[in-house]
């Protein structure tokens, strides 16, 4: 990333400040950025692309885990459908991508692409071990129960059924 002409790298730094400094890798800069303006964090640019996406690209996995300690979307997609967790196992960055299925990113999002859609069919072949491991197992089971649950209540809710009580379309217009 380095190689952009001076012009360059001062349009990239004035339009995305939070992006450049990611790529620059400077950990310092990044938390003053998010300092000034906490709405850099899940800021997509016109491809979709955040600053988590960036740092598990780039496999900057420090960074990751401050953006993801400050609430950074580990499940958020590009406009392709990629997620960081899949940008970490496309460019070949095991610990970045041990970090994301470790704080619950999302094994099963797919993508938007026909021939590649899941995080484990982007993957290089020494990220291959890391889906091979059984704790990934478990954590995507756990991650896939979770989500199961979750969707079940919202449902239970949006029924009316919430302790109990079936709400009839009479008394819930009234």
């Amino acid at each position: 990333w380095k190689f952009f002409c001076r012009e360059e790298r001062e349009k990239r730094e004035k339009e995305r400040p939070l992006v450049y400094n990611i790529e620059e890798g400077n950990l310092t800069n990044v938390r003053k950025e998010l300092q000034r303006n906490l709405g850099l964090l899940n800021q997509q640019d016109d491809a979709g692309i955040t600053g988590l996406m960036t740092a598990c690209m780039l496999g900057l996995t420090r960074i990751a885990m401050f953006l993801v300690a400050e609430k950074a979307d580990v499940d958020m997609q590009s406009k392709k459908g990629w997620t960081a967790l899949m940008f970490a196992c496309k460019h070949n960055h095991l610990e970045t991508a041990s970090f994301l299925v470790k704080v619950g990113a999302d094994v099963s999002l797919k993508s938007k692409a026909f021939w590649f859609n899941t995080a484990r069919q982007v993957s290089s072949k020494s990220v291959k071990s890391l889906w091979r491991s059984a704790w990934v197992k478990t954590m995507a089971q756990k991650n896939a129960k979770e989500k199961k649950a979750k969707k079940e209540h919202e449902v239970y809710v949006e029924k009316g059924r919430w302790r109990g009580h079936a709400v009839v379309p009479e008394q819930a217009a009234a």
